[in-house]
């Protein structure tokens, strides 16, 4: 025969399973994946953000995902009503160098191009550094390009979550959203905060 618990031991285990944490979606989540559609075409790049209920109710949880060519899948994706949606390209403009962006890289590549020439017109040997600074100049100056051609300018309503118009409701499991699709309402911009 089992001698009981002691009060002391029953103790520590409840007080143990209280910190395991129950909350209205029960800590469940779900691998979203979908498409974002701008003005017709599949959004070549950006972030599309979920936020919904914390466990316990308490606070949001908030899941980021990158959208390539249209295309998402955001994983751990808090389950429930109202998840609410937001989308944003404005790094491309920051990585690929619109209004506060880095120094452009195309003007970077022209300037070691251009002495990498005046070594050659001398009869000189350009040296290593110099060209090893205009090979990986050459290699950012195309990722430059790419990011800066990917940028889409949004209505800042879709950017924030007090304001974005799109809500879903997510289910445990792996889940297919609709596609969500930026209209030229939504796709007005570049708006100033």
């Amino acid at each position: 025969m089992r001698a009981p618990l002691s009060f002391c031991s029953r103790s520590f285990v409840l007080g143990c399973l209280a910190l395991i944490p129950l909350g209205c979606s029960g800590g469940k989540t779900a691998t979203v994946k979908g498409t974002v559609n701008y003005a017709g075409k599949p959004l070549p790049r950006g972030h599309i953000t979920f936020t919904g209920p914390g466990a316990g109710g308490k606070g949001n949880v908030t899941v980021t995902a990158d959208i390539e060519n249209g295309e998402f899948t955001a994983k751990k994706v808090p389950v429930g009503e109202g998840v609410k949606v937001t989308f944003d390209t404005e790094y491309l403009r920051r990585e690929g160098g619109g209004a506060g962006g880095q120094l452009d890289p195309a003007k970077q590549l022209k300037d070691l191009e251009a002495q990498v020439d005046a070594f050659k017109k001398k009869g000189e040997t350009v040296p290593p550094d110099v060209q090893e600074k205009l090979e990986n100049m050459k290699v950012l100056a195309k990722g430059y390009e790419e990011r800066a051609g990917a940028y889409r300018p949004l209505n800042r309503k879709v950017m924030q979550v007090e304001t974005t118009p799109h809500t879903v409701t997510i289910t445990p499991g792996e889940q297919t959203l609709e596609p969500f699709n930026l209209d030229k309402a939504q796709a007005a911009g570049p708006l100033r905060p």
